[in-house]
């Protein structure tokens, strides 16, 4: 139901707003972070629209 997808999307757009880069919002608040933590998948295709 996308929830892997949705918080790929996350996890990149505060990587974005964090080195400057334009994020797609129109109105973005984020705390400052150090950390990212993260586990994509081998399993992930995104062709076929199947996630791990």
């Amino acid at each position: 139901s996308g929830k892997s997808t949705y918080l790929q999307q996350v996890c990149l757009i505060v990587i974005l707003a964090h080195i400057g880069c334009y994020v797609p919002a129109k109105f973005a608040s984020l705390r400052v972070i150090d950390q990212i933590f993260t586990r994509i998948g081998i399993g992930d295709n995104i062709e076929c629209n199947s996630s791990t």
